[in-house]
């Protein structure tokens, strides 16, 4: 017994038995009367454990990535306790406790991180910077890198180190998208008066083409690289939908890789309102950090009216699973088109149908017609009336009401016209127009039988320069009759 240890022991005599002895130490001994102690020092003289060498890899730039690892488990030292009750002076024993086992864990109080090239390198106090989050930001670039961490407790116990590689070919950049961008053919689509909305033409027959792109902000590796180019729609009905066309990835040294539709691969999520149409390929380029797609789709005419969301999404393949582009930035890259399965609704010229012949002696025909469209609204409207006899024809536009007024008995100012644009230019159809209104005044004042009487004679003398005209032309005529009878006959 170490007497200097111990304020009250008692020996007893006996006869040792067995070969061996036995040691019994205890870092603090004491008697005193209260039932409790203070000021105990205990320390905490175990290791954490090994940090796990599982990571989560983020990128925070076109350069730098965020390297997370887990909190490993501090373990603590046990120590045990038991207290023994005595008489006051006396060293008789009245009771004894149970031994308690206690495990003092001080907690992990940060890391300790060194980055080289060395595989193997283990953190010490001296060697590492201390950090007290579980994540770093590593500069990723063609040199392979080291990241060797090992955890810290508050009683300054350091674990065993655990080493991460970074290579800028593993790291999963971030995927963005740029705006969507529609292409029609024939007309087909039109902008409307809002931002980033579009009027298509919703017939199931005539295509749109939808031009997305994607790219990776940092380096493409044949394990990491654009894949899909995603079309996500959203009805008025709330219904989402995916549009998928998945490009096969392929070897990253080539500058530009285009991939036909032949070997591109299709695939959808719910219900799609872009129908598939048959032409679409994608552009891999700048080493395969961008992705271009262009895809044709059609409308179906039940979908006139309704207003279409489409997202452009973005998702490449990496060892630990898809990685897709930030959502909520795919967002401001979205459009809205606006289908219009309708054509435009004439009024107006219902009083000429079933009409075969319309004689002036009758009376003028006056009309008036105007044109509406229900979603996209009139983008052109204009009236050609043309005459079949002599192939003179006049266009008219609408007024400032967008109505469109005229006689269609006009006739001889008409003709007129069109004769003195022929011989003189179209600088002398206004005086010539002046002229002929004149005209109305004089037929108006003079006698109806002298006004009849020049007006045929003027008419019987229009057969003169036609004359002249078939005469001159006869030969003409003639040879270009043998020329069709003999391509006929050929």
């Amino acid at each position: 017994m170490n007497e200097d240890c111990v304020q009250i022991f008692e020996s007893m005599s006996g006869n040792n038995r067995g070969d061996g002895s036995v040691e019994i130490r205890s870092q603090m001994v004491g008697y005193q009367e209260t039932s409790h102690l203070n000021g105990i020092v205990a320390t905490d003289c175990a290791l954490p454990d090994k940090i796990p060498a599982e990571a989560i890899y983020e990128a925070i730039d076109e350069k730098s990535v965020r390297v997370t690892w887990q909190m490993p488990k501090d373990n603590g030292t046990v120590y045990y306790h038991k207290a023994e009750s005595y008489l006051t002076g006396s060293t008789v024993r009245l009771c004894e406790s149970n031994i308690t086992q206690n495990r003092l864990t001080s907690g992990i109080a940060g890391y300790y991180l060194v980055i080289d090239a060395a595989k193997d390198t283990n953190v010490t106090k001296v060697n590492g910077h201390f950090n007290t989050e579980p994540h770093t930001n590593v500069t990723a670039d063609k040199i392979t890198k080291y990241l060797h961490v090992a955890a810290v407790d508050v009683a300054g116990n350091i674990g065993a180190t655990t080493h991460f590689t970074i290579k800028e070919t593993e790291v999963p950049w971030k995927i963005y998208t740029g705006q969507l961008i529609p292409e029609g053919e024939d007309g087909n689509v039109a902008p409307s008066s809002e931002e980033r909305c579009w009027y298509v033409r919703a017939d199931g027959r005539t295509p749109i083409t939808l031009k997305h792109q994607a790219y990776l902000k940092g380096v493409a590796s044949l394990q990491y690289q654009l894949n899909e180019t995603i079309y996500e729609t959203r009805t008025q009905e709330g219904t989402i939908a995916r549009n998928i066309i998945r490009t096969p990835s392929s070897d990253t040294a080539a500058e530009t890789v285009r991939t036909d539709a032949e070997d591109l691969i299709y695939a959808t999520e719910g219900t799609t309102v872009l129908q598939q149409y048959p032409y679409s390929f994608t552009v891999r380029s700048d080493s395969g950090k961008s992705l271009t797609g262009v895809q044709k789709f059609t409308i179906t005419g039940d979908r006139s009216g309704q207003r279409i969301q489409v997202i452009p999404i973005a998702e490449a393949d990496s060892v630990a699973g898809k990685i897709y582009s930030l959502h909520e930035l795919d967002e401001k890259n979205k459009i809205t088109l606006i289908a219009d399965g309708e054509p435009p609704v004439i009024y107006g010229m219902e009083m000429l149908e079933n009409r075969e012949l319309i004689d002036r002696r009758d009376g003028k025909v006056n009309v008036t017609i105007t044109a509406s469209d229900a979603v996209s609204g009139v983008k052109e409207f204009y009236v050609n009336i043309q005459n079949t006899d002599n192939t003179v024809s006049k266009t008219y536009h609408p007024d400032a009401d967008g109505s469109i007024r005229m006689e269609i008995t006009e006739g001889w100012g008409l003709y007129g016209t069109r004769c003195i644009e022929f011989l003189f230019g179209s600088r002398s159809n206004m005086p010539f127009m002046v002229l002929y209104s004149l005209t109305a005044i004089v037929g108006a004042t003079m006698n109806l039988g002298l006004m009849w009487s020049i007006a045929e004679t003027f008419n019987g003398l229009m057969v003169i320069p036609n004359l002249i005209a078939v005469f001159l032309l006869s030969g003409v005529v003639v040879k270009m009759t043998k020329e069709y009878f003999a391509k006929e006959n050929g």
